[in-house]
């Protein structure tokens, strides 16, 4: 095989390296070119997905779920309860509570007193301590809770022997899974069943509203007596 001409060989690196040279131009300016797109591909993303709206399933921001902490606090001081078909708002006095644990001698004028400070921190009150409820529609009156619920059931007990109508009855409220005090009445259609004070004679009431086996429930409300 000839040799290469040394000139010719010369021209031949001298055109190849232009042609290095070139292309490491080439790529330089795409790569220049290309870092601006990205960022502000990026920029626009953040961006949307700031403005966008959440979608459901979403984790609420921090302000949004302060909020409803706070909202549902404030929604806490109102209950709602059954007055046969009317459903009836009551205010939770945040001062004071009605303490139903001891025994309280006849023409005594109310259990109620201050919530101690232990009450107020606690989420909720000891056994035997009812909220003291507001009425916004008679302003100054207020209720407790001692325990209890009184039922309507929905037809009374037939027959004509007294204690054969209680007994029916006592088996119709003991099979809705609830315990018979005593009847409220001579045709035994109305009773007072067990519950404790408080807050659960409330929900007791609501739920057995709600359920539809009686013709109506409500709490055993205590009001207080004013002295003659």
């Amino acid at each position: 095989m000839g040799r290469l001409d040394p000139a010719l060989l010369g021209a031949l690196m001298s055109k190849l390296s232009n042609v290095a040279a070139l292309c490491v131009i080439a790529f330089a300016a795409l790569a220049a070119q290309a870092a601006p797109d990205a960022s502000n591909a990026a920029g626009t993303a953040r961006s949307q997905a700031a403005t966008a709206p959440g979608k459901p399933g979403d984790l609420p921001s921090s302000r949004s779920h302060a909020k409803g902490r706070s909202g549902a606090t404030a929604d806490a001081l109102a209950v709602r309860w059954h007055d046969g078909e009317r459903s009836r708002e009551f205010r939770i006095d945040p001062a004071r509570v009605a303490d139903f644990r001891a025994t309280l001698p006849a023409g005594k004028l109310a259990p109620v007193r201050a919530r101690s400070d232990a009450e107020k921190a606690a989420p909720g009150l000891p056994a035997g301590v009812s909220p003291v409820f507001v009425d916004p529609d008679a302003a100054g009156q207020i209720r407790a809770l001692p325990g209890g619920v009184i039922v309507t059931l929905k037809q009374p007990p037939a027959g004509n022997d007294a204690a054969a109508r209680e007994d029916r009855a006592r088996r119709q409220i003991a099979d809705a899974g609830i315990e018979p005090l005593r009847p409220i009445g001579p045709d035994a259609r109305r009773w007072l069943v067990a519950s404790p004070p408080g807050m659960p004679a409330l929900e007791l009431a609501n739920r057995l509203q709600e359920s539809g086996v009686f013709e109506s429930a409500s709490p055993n409300w205590w009001k207080p007596r004013a002295l003659k």
